[in-house]
């Protein structure tokens, strides 16, 4: 009987750390849900890293998401994947990225993202750094970028011929 209980407490306590662990990766800023910030783990000695998350806006209202800011790179910078001809090209989204009302957007691979060029030091998996996000009507928030394996953020780089900036 004394072992039951002990389990069940085990069980009902892990399963209490993994729903705060969930909810840690979701966050509310003015008319925003921010959900799942990360930085992809670049190989040890890389100038580069990427970031990916999802923006909601929930809100009445357009929202534009305007720059970014970090203190692990040189520059932090949005940009777009495209494709034409088969042959995946990168560019620096320089005027922002209107989220309209209702609207979510998701930064993934192949798609738009979040680069950090210039990093200052390697990135260790499991860190969290800091990322500000500058908004046009919600102001700036604050946000840890948790760093991920590839394969923990789905980057799958299956079919492209060629990334060319």
């Amino acid at each position: 009987m004394y072992c039951i209980k002990i389990t069940a407490l085990s069980l009902w306590f892990s399963s209490c750390l993994m729903a705060s662990q969930v909810l840690a990766h979701q966050y509310s800023h003015a008319q925003l849900n921010i959900v799942k910030p990360h930085i992809t783990l670049p190989p040890p000695g890389s100038s580069v890293a990427a970031g990916y998350l999802v923006i909601e806006n929930r809100g009445a209202s357009n929202e534009v998401l305007l720059s970014v800011d970090s203190n692990i790179s040189i520059k932090t910078e949005i940009h777009q994947v495209t494709v034409e001809n088969d042959i995946a090209r990168m560019r620096q989204i320089s005027q922002g990225i209107e989220i309209t009302e209702d609207q979510i957007i998701s930064f993934e691979p192949g798609k738009n993202h979040i680069m950090f060029i210039g990093l200052k030091k390697d990135l260790i998996e499991g860190e969290s750094h800091t990322v500000t996000l500058n908004f046009k009507q919600s102001g700036k928030v604050s946000l840890p970028f948790k760093v991920w394996k590839s394969n923990s953020s789905g980057n799958k780089t299956k079919g492209r011929k060629s990334h060319h900036h």
